[in-house]
């Protein structure tokens, strides 16, 4: 799974790694809401991990899978003891699944990008096409 997130929304990407390209198979996304865009950059991180992997939980539940993620922070999610109540709540919340967290380098990490915001500051549908007409895999 790829997530991302901006000062304006969050996305995700369920993906399937097949000849060492990652293929997109479902998205998400959505704007944030008034309170979120308050949250520090890695509790927006956490929140589009969360968001994500709940958007996907029925294909995910029992599977081992790896978030993608380009906020380095975020790979120590589960191990660190610096975490504030929102995010001890998130990761309790998390901790049902079977999954590790590893850095991405940004440029690299351009699907969930696709899905945040357009020009205007709106979300907007990305689809399979559109994303291989830009080139990004």
């Amino acid at each position: 799974m790829l997530c991302d997130a901006s000062t304006r929304g969050v996305g995700g990407a369920l993906c399937v790694f097949r000849e060492d390209v990652w293929m997109p198979a479902a998205f998400c996304s959505r704007q944030l809401q008034l309170r979120e865009t308050r949250y520090t950059i890695t509790e927006l991180e956490a929140l589009t991990m969360l968001t994500s992997i709940k958007k996907f939980a029925n294909y995910l539940v029992g599977r081992q899978f790896k978030v993608l993620t380009d906020h380095k922070a975020l790979v120590s999610f589960f191990t660190s003891s610096q975490l504030n109540n929102r995010l001890w709540r998130w990761r309790l919340q998390l901790a049902d699944y079977d999954f590790s967290i590893e850095y991405v380098q940004g440029k690299d990490h351009c699907i969930p990008d696709s899905l945040r915001q357009d020009k205007d500051g709106l979300m907007k549908k990305t689809t399979i096409s559109h994303l291989r007409r830009g080139n990004m895999w």
